[in-house]
């Protein structure tokens, strides 16, 4: 139980790292007037902890990663708003896959874009006070997550293949 139990302590943490190295590869999209629209590998990072780690490890992983990358970057006001969004998607995307199916992973897939966009649009809105603007940012955020999800779900379906899945651990 002890050694499962560091095991994935020391998972949550290396996903929680690579999370935040692979959000400093990034392309900003050239479609939105505000902050939106910024593509980076730190969505696929997350989109396999969910595969590979249990809810909150999930969450914790995705939060923590993404989290500290806005704190240390231009992107200091996002912070505490990406910490939320990313936790809350890595523990609901992480529970759905639970469930287990090609139907729960595909839903699975659709939550963790609607709760970006939506998490998303709603802290846009707050920082700039405004619940119209944030809608230029959309087509981004979509695009985004779409990028995580076409990149990570194949990889963390190879280290599922692989057993390196600490929901698979016995």
């Amino acid at each position: 139980m002890q050694e499962k139990k560091t095991l994935n302590i020391v998972l949550t943490g290396v996903l929680a790292a690579l999370i935040y190295i692979a959000t400093y590869i990034n392309i900003r999209l050239p479609i939105s007037f505000t902050d939106g629209g910024l593509i980076h590998l730190g969505g696929a990072v997350l989109v396999i902890a969910t595969f590979l780690l249990m809810p909150v490890e999930a969450g914790l992983a995705g939060a923590i990663g993404m989290g500290l990358f806005d704190l240390l970057s231009p992107y200091a006001v996002w912070a505490p708003f990406t910490f939320v969004i990313r936790l809350i998607q890595g523990i609901v995307v992480s529970k759905i896959l639970l469930k287990g199916g090609i139907s729960k992973t595909i839903f699975a897939m659709i939550a963790f874009t609607i709760i970006g966009m939506v998490g998303y649009y709603m802290a846009e809105a707050f920082i700039y006070g405004n619940w119209i603007a944030p809608m230029a940012s959309m087509p981004g955020e979509f695009i985004s997550d779409m990028v995580a999800v076409v990149i990570g779900f194949p990889i963390a379906k190879i280290l599922i293949k692989n057993n390196i899945c600490y929901k698979t651990l016995k």
